[in-house]
Protein backbone atom coordinates (compact mmCIF):
# COMPACT_ATOMS: atom_id res chain seq x y z
CA UNK A 1 0.00 0.00 0.00
CA UNK A 2 1.23 3.47 -0.86
CA UNK A 3 1.86 5.73 2.21
CA UNK A 4 0.43 8.84 3.30
CA UNK A 5 4.38 9.95 2.01
CA UNK A 6 3.82 9.02 -1.10
CA UNK A 7 0.57 10.80 -1.68
CA UNK A 8 1.30 13.96 0.14
CA UNK A 9 3.32 15.69 -2.48
CA UNK A 10 0.52 15.23 -4.82
CA UNK A 11 -1.70 17.24 -2.38
CA UNK A 12 0.93 19.47 -2.23
CA UNK A 13 1.16 19.83 -5.76
CA UNK A 14 -2.18 20.52 -6.49
CA UNK A 15 -2.94 22.70 -3.75
CA UNK A 16 -0.55 25.06 -5.02
CA UNK A 17 -1.52 24.41 -8.37
CA UNK A 18 -4.99 25.71 -6.85
CA UNK A 19 -3.45 28.63 -5.45
CA UNK A 20 -1.01 30.12 -8.31
CA UNK A 21 -4.57 29.46 -10.96
CA UNK A 22 -2.73 26.71 -12.31
CA UNK A 23 -3.56 23.04 -13.26
CA UNK A 24 -1.95 21.06 -15.98
CA UNK A 25 -3.15 20.22 -18.76
CA UNK A 26 -4.05 15.77 -19.40
CA UNK A 27 -4.62 15.18 -22.86
CA UNK A 28 -3.83 12.32 -25.15
CA UNK A 29 -4.50 12.05 -29.00
CA UNK A 30 -3.02 10.59 -31.83
CA UNK A 31 0.03 13.53 -32.47
CA UNK A 32 0.80 12.80 -28.17
CA UNK A 33 1.72 9.66 -29.26
CA UNK A 34 4.03 10.75 -31.92
CA UNK A 35 5.54 12.89 -29.98
CA UNK A 36 6.08 10.29 -27.09
CA UNK A 37 7.67 7.73 -29.45
CA UNK A 38 9.87 10.41 -30.83
CA UNK A 39 10.97 11.19 -27.29
CA UNK A 40 11.44 7.78 -26.39
CA UNK A 41 13.72 7.27 -29.20
CA UNK A 42 15.87 10.87 -27.97
CA UNK A 43 15.76 9.32 -24.25
CA UNK A 44 16.94 6.19 -25.34
CA UNK A 45 19.85 7.75 -27.49
CA UNK A 46 20.75 9.77 -24.53
CA UNK A 47 20.30 6.70 -22.01
CA UNK A 48 22.39 4.33 -24.12
CA UNK A 49 25.32 6.87 -24.84
CA UNK A 50 25.48 6.96 -20.67
CA UNK A 51 26.03 3.62 -20.35
CA UNK A 52 28.66 3.26 -23.05
CA UNK A 53 30.05 5.88 -21.45
CA UNK A 54 29.33 5.59 -17.63
CA UNK A 55 29.05 1.61 -17.23
CA UNK A 56 26.21 0.36 -15.55
CA UNK A 57 24.95 1.32 -12.14
CA UNK A 58 23.50 -1.35 -10.69
CA UNK A 59 23.61 -0.98 -7.15
CA UNK A 60 19.32 0.17 -7.40
CA UNK A 61 18.69 -2.87 -9.46
CA UNK A 62 20.41 -5.24 -6.93
CA UNK A 63 18.62 -3.17 -4.16
CA UNK A 64 15.01 -3.95 -5.66
CA UNK A 65 16.12 -7.37 -6.25
CA UNK A 66 17.00 -8.45 -2.84
CA UNK A 67 13.80 -6.88 -1.45
CA UNK A 68 10.87 -10.05 -0.74
CA UNK A 69 8.13 -10.22 -3.63
CA UNK A 70 5.14 -7.61 -2.21
CA UNK A 71 7.95 -5.12 -1.75
CA UNK A 72 9.91 -5.88 -4.97
CA UNK A 73 6.59 -5.46 -6.72
CA UNK A 74 6.07 -2.00 -5.06
CA UNK A 75 9.24 -0.78 -5.52
CA UNK A 76 9.16 -1.76 -9.35
CA UNK A 77 5.93 0.43 -9.17
CA UNK A 78 7.45 3.26 -7.10
CA UNK A 79 10.46 3.56 -9.63
CA UNK A 80 8.75 3.21 -13.19
CA UNK A 81 5.26 4.79 -12.69
CA UNK A 82 4.79 6.88 -9.52
CA UNK A 83 8.23 9.05 -9.61
CA UNK A 84 7.95 9.81 -12.71
CA UNK A 85 4.44 11.11 -12.68
CA UNK A 86 5.10 13.21 -9.47
CA UNK A 87 8.29 14.61 -10.67
CA UNK A 88 7.07 15.63 -14.33
CA UNK A 89 3.89 16.89 -12.55
CA UNK A 90 6.35 18.81 -10.21
CA UNK A 91 9.51 19.68 -12.34
CA UNK A 92 7.31 19.99 -15.78
CA UNK A 93 3.81 20.75 -14.70
CA UNK A 94 4.86 23.27 -12.26
CA UNK A 95 8.24 24.64 -11.74
CA UNK A 96 8.89 24.54 -15.80
CA UNK A 97 5.02 26.40 -16.25
CA UNK A 98 6.12 29.09 -13.74
CA UNK A 99 9.40 29.76 -15.20
CA UNK A 100 8.38 30.39 -18.00
CA UNK A 101 5.22 32.40 -17.50
CA UNK A 102 8.23 34.77 -15.81
CA UNK A 103 10.85 33.97 -18.94
CA UNK A 104 11.02 32.32 -21.95
CA UNK A 105 11.04 28.98 -22.93
CA UNK A 106 14.66 28.05 -23.11
CA UNK A 107 15.94 29.53 -19.43
CA UNK A 108 12.52 27.68 -17.98
CA UNK A 109 14.08 24.56 -19.92
CA UNK A 110 17.44 25.47 -18.31
CA UNK A 111 16.06 26.06 -14.72
CA UNK A 112 14.21 22.88 -14.63
CA UNK A 113 16.30 20.76 -15.58
CA UNK A 114 18.90 21.85 -13.04
CA UNK A 115 16.52 21.75 -10.54
CA UNK A 116 15.23 18.13 -11.39
CA UNK A 117 19.55 16.90 -11.02
CA UNK A 118 19.70 18.60 -7.47
CA UNK A 119 17.79 15.40 -6.07
CA UNK A 120 19.08 13.14 -8.39
CA UNK A 121 22.26 14.03 -7.52
CA UNK A 122 21.68 13.39 -3.67
CA UNK A 123 20.76 10.07 -3.87
CA UNK A 124 23.74 9.34 -6.22
CA UNK A 125 27.01 10.59 -6.55
CA UNK A 126 28.36 13.76 -8.56
CA UNK A 127 30.19 12.27 -10.97
CA UNK A 128 28.79 12.04 -15.28
CA UNK A 129 25.31 10.46 -15.10
CA UNK A 130 23.88 13.69 -13.76
CA UNK A 131 24.84 15.50 -17.16
CA UNK A 132 22.86 12.83 -18.52
CA UNK A 133 19.90 13.18 -15.91
CA UNK A 134 20.01 16.41 -17.34
CA UNK A 135 20.17 15.89 -20.90
CA UNK A 136 17.37 13.13 -19.97
CA UNK A 137 15.53 16.35 -18.09
CA UNK A 138 15.57 18.08 -21.31
CA UNK A 139 14.19 16.09 -23.73
CA UNK A 140 11.05 15.32 -21.17
CA UNK A 141 10.42 19.28 -20.87
CA UNK A 142 10.73 19.28 -24.46
CA UNK A 143 8.71 17.01 -25.44
CA UNK A 144 6.05 18.30 -22.23
CA UNK A 145 6.23 21.64 -24.61
CA UNK A 146 5.01 19.74 -27.72
CA UNK A 147 2.63 17.10 -26.17
CA UNK A 148 2.21 17.95 -22.37
CA UNK A 149 2.42 16.31 -19.54
CA UNK A 150 0.99 12.44 -20.69
CA UNK A 151 3.63 12.52 -23.26
CA UNK A 152 6.45 13.51 -20.35
CA UNK A 153 5.52 10.78 -17.76
CA UNK A 154 5.37 8.07 -20.41
CA UNK A 155 8.92 9.33 -21.52
CA UNK A 156 10.18 9.38 -17.83
CA UNK A 157 8.55 5.69 -16.86
CA UNK A 158 10.13 4.17 -20.25
CA UNK A 159 13.69 5.55 -19.67
CA UNK A 160 13.41 4.31 -15.97
CA UNK A 161 11.83 1.06 -17.19
CA UNK A 162 15.03 1.03 -19.53
CA UNK A 163 17.71 1.68 -17.49
CA UNK A 164 16.19 -0.75 -14.99
CA UNK A 165 16.09 -3.25 -17.41
CA UNK A 166 20.11 -2.60 -18.63
CA UNK A 167 21.07 -2.91 -14.74
CA UNK A 168 19.01 -6.28 -14.09
CA UNK A 169 20.50 -8.08 -17.26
Amino acid sequence: MISSSAVSPVLAIFYVAVRVKFLPKFKLTREIFMYILSGIVMAWIVSIINVLISGRDISLAQGILRTPPPYYYLNLFLLIFWGPFLEEILFRGYFFELFRQKSNDVKALLVTSLLFVIPHGIWGSFDINLFFIFLNSSVFTLMYIQGGLITSIMIHAFVNFYLLYLNMG
